[in-house]
Parts: C-alpha cells; structure tokens; sequence
C-alpha cells in the first residue's frame, strides 16, 4: 500500500489566530508610536494603550470570526443534508409514483363531501374520465340511481373503516359493479376519506353464472322427478282404463237397451282417455334421451294440456295457429319442455285475477327456421314471474340490469339452437317470441292458412 503522505494539519481556532495577529499588529503599532511619541516628546500612554487595545480586538475579532465560521459550516452542512433529504424525498416520490400508477385498483382520495382531490391513472381508466375531469367532479355523479355519501356513511365501523359495494356509470354509459374500501384520514386539519375500488364484474358474473347454472340443474332435476311419478301414475291407470274403456263399448253393443245410458259414460270415458294420451305422450318425450326429431305444434300442445290439467293454472282461453305440415326440429324431449313449459307457465301467471287468462300461439314456417309467437294480452309483471317460476326464491331486485329469469330462460333454449325473446307493450301486453332452426333448414315462409285459426274456448281446450 502507498504510504500517507502526511497528517492534516490540525487548523488554528480562529479567536487564537486574530489574538496572535491582533497582538502582533498591536505590538507592531504601539512600538511605531512609542518611537514617533519619543521623538516628539509625547507621552507614554498613548503607545501603551495600543499595545493593550490590539490584543483585545484580535481576541473580540476572533470571536466573530468563529461565530462566523461555525455559521458558515451549518450552512454547508444544511445544504449538503437538503440535498440529501430531497434526494430522499424524490425517490420516495418516485417509488410512490410507481407503486399508485401500476395498481390495478382505483385509489382516489375525497372530501367529505365527495369532491375527487387524487386520482391515480387505474381510476381514470375504470371511470373513462381523465384525471383533470375527475378534479372537477363529485363522486355521486358517477354514482347509480342517486346513492348517496350519507347513506354509505351508516355503514362505517368504529375504526374509520367501511366496505360496501357500489355501481357507477362510467363516461361510455356502462354500468360497473364495484367493490369499495374506503377510510378516514386527517390531512393538515382536514377529514378527508381515502378510497379503493376494485371491479367485480366479472366476479359477479361468474357467481351470476354459477346460480343460473344451479337454477337449470334444479329445473332438470324437478322435470325429472315429476316425470317418474307420473310415469308410475300411469303405468297404475293406463290398463285399467283401457280395460273399462273397452268393457263399456263391449256391453253398449251387446245390450241394445242399456246403450242410451252407456253411451254418455263412454264418451267421458274417451275423452279423459285422450286428455291422458296426450300426458302420456309428454311423458313418453320427458323420458326420451335421445337426439332426436320431434314436431313442435305437438310439443306446444301437449305443453298446454299439462299446465291445464296437473297445475292450479284453470280456466284459460287458447287460440291457436300453427301452420300445418311444419319441418321437424331435433333436440332432447326434456329440453323441449323445460323452454316452452317455463314461458308458458310464466305467460299464464302473469295474467293474474281479475284479469282473464287467454293465451294465442302461432307457428309460421320463415326462411331462418320456425318462429313462434306466444301472446297474452293482458299479461302484466311478466319477468317477475318468469324469474319465480325459474327461482322459487327470487326476490325482486330494482338495480338489477337483467332479470334473471330471462336470463335462464335463455339458456334453456340453447341446447336446440332456438333464440328467445320478449316484448312488454300496453297494447299487447307480453309477446313472447321464439326461433327455432329446422333440421335442413327452411327451405320458404309458410303462410297461415285460413282455416288454421281455432276458436278461443274456454277450459283450456286445445283446437
């Protein structure tokens, strides 16, 4: 290693050094006059009292001197540590900066009375409003049907803590459903509320997805369940009826007679004999789990013939148009019930007393498939009752952006490629209108024939 040059001079104090040359200059000058005072004849004091005076200015010098110096290295020192304390503060900045900006969460710092103080760029992309709009904003213009501050405020906990979930409209309209964290701080005398919003949309939407999921399974899951008791029901009556059915017709041409009295009870007979072929017939198709063509003008009737006759939905008028000779369409039987069945009991329901319940269905063949109109005039509340006959639980909700039970009732006419959809007008009440491909598709428009149209009857007759 090199050897050190030499110490550092150790530096002088400065009162020492002024009172050394102080002195010398004293001694200096007094000695002057002590010659020139010897010369003229003057006196002694004169030279004396610099030789003392210039030892006490060195000294009092000094002292300034070092008040001087010792001032002069605060400063230095000061400057140096601002510099150092700036340098601090600006990568702090920085990582504050670096940490506010890439969070994917909306921070946004209020006033009590929601006016936005700061933003960080993930709230000016989540509300679609830049930072210099949203300065000039309040936070209950990006709120949803007028929630307020004040009402939010009952919530908060005794830590100054509260957590709620709000909806906003963002600058393009759209709604978000948000989750927000929001807590009271104290900056230069002021209450001021630091918040955090995080977007749940897609958390919504998955849970969302996951009930109407559940919503199907549990539909299926009924279907299913009443398809087999019922299937045991008629297992137990079928033959029996049949054996009375025939017994009666046996004994009406045997005895000439009793043929006038046979004859009413026959036909009650062969009447309730249809009415349970037509259940059977649904039954049967419950049960298919096949993929396979199926002629929908049946299907709507022995949809009808159900409600009418195994629910509390009695006495209703139908008028129906189905045009004749329609393209099959392919699908699952339950699928086929679970769709039709659920707007139906839904179109039904919601003509409630004491409005009349009548119901018209046509058929008409179109080149996009086969299109399916249901109306029920004087039908009101519909998409509250179509979400009860989906969700027994269901509840209304205002703030909800779709009704769930056109939700699930859309998804039930997925599985064989039919669309659905609803119309509520005063003039018509509730239009229900379904399209459902055809296997090869259709080749023209059909017609509705003239003599299609049936009369409406009351009983829930189907003509």
């Amino acid at each position: 290693m090199p050897k050190q040059k030499g110490k550092a001079k150790k530096k002088i104090n400065p009162v020492l050094q002024n009172l050394v040359v102080g002195s010398i200059f004293g001694m200096a000058i007094a000695l002057g006059l002590k010659y020139l005072y010897a010369k003229a004849s003057g006196a002694d004091w004169a030279w004396v009292l610099f030789f003392i005076l210039g030892p006490v200015i060195g000294y009092l010098s000094g002292i300034e001197r070092k008040r001087y110096e010792r001032l002069r290295m605060e400063k230095v020192q000061l400057s140096s540590n601002l510099g150092k304390f700036q340098e601090m503060l600006k990568k702090s900045s920085n990582k504050y900066n670096l940490i506010m900006e890439n969070l994917s969460d909306a921070v946004y710092l209020t006033t009590e009375d929601g006016r936005f103080i700061l933003c960080n760029q993930a709230m000016s992309l989540l509300s679609g409003y830049s930072l210099a709009q949203l300065k000039n904003m309040q936070l209950k213009q990006l709120q949803v049907d007028g929630e307020q501050i004040e009402d939010i405020r009952k919530a908060w906990l005794d830590n100054g803590i509260c957590r709620y979930e709000a909806r906003w409209k963002n600058h393009e309209g759209l709604i978000l459903h948000l989750e927000v964290s929001a807590k009271w701080i104290k900056i230069a005398g002021k209450q001021l509320i630091l918040h955090t919003a995080r977007d749940i949309q897609k958390r919504k939407l998955a849970l969302e997805d996951m009930k109407i999921q559940e919503l199907i399974a549990s539909l299926k899951e009924q279907l299913k369940q009443l398809t087999n008791s019922h299937q045991n029901f008629y297992t137990q009556v079928l033959g029996r009826q049949s054996n009375t059915v025939t017994y009666l017709r046996d004994l009406a041409e045997r005895n000439a007679q009793e043929k006038e009295k046979i004859e009413p009870m026959l036909a009650e007979w062969q009447s309730t004999e249809k009415f349970m072929k037509d259940l059977i017939d649904k039954n049967v198709r419950d049960l298919d789990t096949s993929h396979r063509p199926w002629n929908l003008n049946e299907v709507l009737c022995q949809e009808l013939a159900y409600l009418e006759k195994m629910t509390d939905l009695k006495g209703f008028g139908i008028q129906t148009w189905f045009a004749p000779d329609l393209p099959t369409i392919k699908g699952y039987g339950p699928d086929l019930s679970l769709a039709f069945g659920t707007v139906l009991r839904a179109g039904l329901l919601s003509m409630e007393a004491p409005r009349r319940r009548e119901i018209s269905i046509t058929s008409t063949l179109k080149e996009n498939g086969i299109d399916v109109e249901i109306q029920a005039p004087s039908a009101v509340h519909f998409h509250e009752h179509l979400s009860s006959v989906v969700d027994p639980g269901y509840v209304p909700d205002p703030t909800e952006c779709k009704p769930i039970g056109l939700t699930v009732c859309e998804k039930l006419f997925q599985p064989f490629g039919a669309k659905v959809g609803v119309s509520d007008t005063k003039d018509q009440g509730v239009v229900i209108r379904v399209i459902v491909p055809v296997i090869g598709g259709a080749k023209k428009a059909s017609s509705r024939p003239a003599d299609s149209a049936a009369p409406k009857k009351e009983g829930g007759a189907i003509l």
